[in-house]
């Protein structure tokens, strides 16, 4: 679809402008619009509740190797290759354990859930696992050789942590594995991804 003909879909369909940029960069197809208006909705109406009140719903989590890209807000799959030469390790992760080396700007407990970072992100993530739908696992970097780094999801993270989940799979490079474990001696290899 040439440009002229998603500015005039724009028009016709109501689009937003973060819609409308979205399409223009192939970050998100013109049928997939209304999908995406339909969870912020769902969305808005989890937003700001305590979590007790969040209607019941299963963390699942997505392996694909497809689905990577999503760890970091849509990088291809060409460019977390060259990220990350030494590939990823996919980890499971005891989660009392990562609380206490998390990095302090990729803390937050459950009580902060709404009052850090992006209310509408967690609520989203709780309208997708309410759906019954996977997401990628979050992405966690040592930084420094002194705590653990959320690189990607922190808001799936925090769901997962208000949800009280024991072990949070991670995908982690490869090259910090060892460090890593380090700080984290219970955390275990899933898999590698190369």
């Amino acid at each position: 679809m040439d440009s002229d003909a998603v500015y005039s879909r724009a028009a016709q369909e109501g689009w937003s402008n973060e819609e409308l940029m979205l399409v223009l960069t192939c970050q998100l197809m013109p049928g997939d619009i209304l999908g995406r208006r339909k969870l912020r909705e769902e969305a808005d109406q989890i937003q700001g509740k305590p979590v007790d009140q969040w209607p019941p719903f299963e963390i699942r989590w997505d392996f694909d190797l497809k689905s990577r890209h999503l760890f970091l807000d849509g990088t291809s799959g060409d460019n977390i290759d060259k990220m990350f030469p030494a590939g990823l390790t996919s980890i499971m992760v005891p989660m009392k354990q990562l609380g206490s080396v998390l990095c302090e700007y990729s803390r937050r407990s459950p009580e902060e859930i709404w009052d850090v970072g992006s209310p509408h992100k967690v609520a989203r993530a709780v309208a997708w696992w309410v759906r019954g739908e996977r997401m990628t696992p979050p992405l966690l970097r040592v930084f420094q050789g002194q705590c653990i780094s959320i690189a990607g999801g922190h808001h799936r993270t925090a769901v997962a942590n208000a949800k009280g989940i024991p072990l949070l799979p991670a995908y982690v490079p490869t090259d910090e594995l060892s460090a890593f474990q380090k700080l984290i001696p219970d955390a275990y290899a899933r898999n590698s991804l190369t």
